[in-house]
């Protein structure tokens, strides 16, 4: 055989091999082609999100307080004061009038001070007061996870997810291995 052929030969071969292997096309079997889509349907997943939420309010504070009663005695001196000064003025000195506005004036402050008096005992004040909690809502999203996609392919029907939603074709890897029977 002649040497310049060999050399030929050489280079031609190493120059195919270089070639298939820079086009992924035709590595390992396999080559690229074209489907048609049928079907797509997006896979929904349903999440729960919490998010915090601050809720304010006006609460009524009721608070028990305990009031000393009033003795309408205090209104009886005042009343025989008053009465014995009326008594003595209008009686120009006489003793008499004196002590009978007196007892009168004390009789009618006592009724004033029994009909004003407070019993002793509870009463409540109410104040109000601003309050703020934090309240965790939650609810469900739908979340798109994928694409469930159907195409078909050499007259048969194949199915996939995908991240996205192809078009109306689908470009395929095809890839070819023999069976060893």
């Amino acid at each position: 055989m002649n040497t310049p052929a060999i050399i030929t030969g050489t280079i031609l071969l190493a120059s195919s091999a270089s070639l298939a292997f820079a086009n992924p096309a035709y590595q390992d079997n396999a080559f690229y082609d074209e489907a048609t889509v049928v079907n797509v349907e997006p896979v929904i997943r349903t999440v729960q999100v919490t998010e915090p939420q601050r809720e304010c309010y006006t609460e009524e504070i009721r608070t028990p307080v305990y009031q000393a009663g009033t003795d309408p005695g205090g209104a009886t001196v005042v009343g025989g004061v008053v009465g014995g000064i009326l008594g003595h003025k209008l009686s120009h000195g006489r003793g008499g009038a004196t002590v009978a506005g007196t007892l009168i004036g004390a009789a009618i402050g006592n009724e004033l001070g029994k009909a004003n008096a407070v019993p002793p005992g509870y009463h409540e004040e109410i104040s109000y007061q601003d309050r703020c909690e934090v309240r965790y809502l939650t609810r469900n999203e739908a979340h798109t996870e994928g694409y469930r996609v159907s195409y078909r392919y050499k007259g048969e029907i194949f199915t996939t997810q995908l991240p996205h939603a192809p078009g109306k074709h689908l470009r395929l890897r095809v890839s070819l291995s023999p069976i060893n029977e």
